[in-house]
């Protein structure tokens, strides 16, 4: 009695069970998500809510990263710009090249990479971050943290970032998301 969907996902409620009693499902069969961490996520909450304290609670993801490591690499997490557009959300953005940062212009000299934050206009929240460029997928999660912790633009510029490394290029990012967000009020 296990049912797929149009498309041929097995279909699961939020508790990721299936229309057969006892019988769940996660990961790539599901559909939600294509990534390694993300059926890792979902087997932890599995874990969690059936065996270690058992509960109905829903599963709630999290904004769900990703990467491509190819060269350069790829990450990003959180909203992209079209989608901001296409939600009518009020944004600002803060763009900066590696190659403005200690570590990303003098040390490694870096001829590409970039990191892009895009921020609320109103709460200064980050709303999402997307990287290009070496060791992108490890430079991602201080996006992580900051957007699981609705950080602000200001929670970033507060953060005190180790000189010279690599981080600072997400720093100079919020900077500039500053400027900007100054520049256009």
């Amino acid at each position: 009695s296990i049912e797929t969907n149009k498309e041929g996902y097995i279909q699961v409620n939020d508790r990721l069970q299936t229309h057969a009693p006892n019988i769940y499902a996660l990961g790539d069969v599901i559909g939600r998500y294509f990534f390694r961490h993300s059926v890792n996520f979902e087997g932890e909450y599995l874990m969690r809510v059936l065996y270690e304290k058992p509960s109905t609670e829903p599963i709630s993801y999290p904004a769900m990263p990703h990467a491509v490591f190819s060269n350069p690499q790829v990450a990003g997490v959180g909203q992209t710009e079209e989608e901001l557009k296409m939600a009518g959300v009020d944004y600002f953005v803060g763009l900066n090249p590696y190659s403005a940062s200690a570590m990303g212009g003098d040390v490694l000299q870096s001829e590409y990479g970039l990191v892009k934050l895009l921020f609320d206009r109103q709460s200064h929240k980050l709303l999402g971050a997307h990287i290009v460029g070496k060791e992108a997928s490890s430079l991602i999660h201080m996006c992580i943290a900051f957007l699981n912790m609705g950080a602000t633009l200001e929670d970033m510029l507060s953060t005190i970032y180790i000189h010279p490394a690599f981080p600072e290029v997400i720093r100079n990012a919020a900077r500039k998301a500053k400027t900007n967000m100054l520049g256009s009020s």
